[in-house]
């Protein structure tokens, strides 16, 4: 399992990208 850390910047960098392509 990915550390929680790893995971909450991939999810952050998700958010960043949707709200760029809007």
């Amino acid at each position: 399992m990915w550390p929680r850390r790893l995971l909450r910047s991939f999810v952050n960098q998700l958010q960043l990208v949707s709200k760029v392509k809007s």
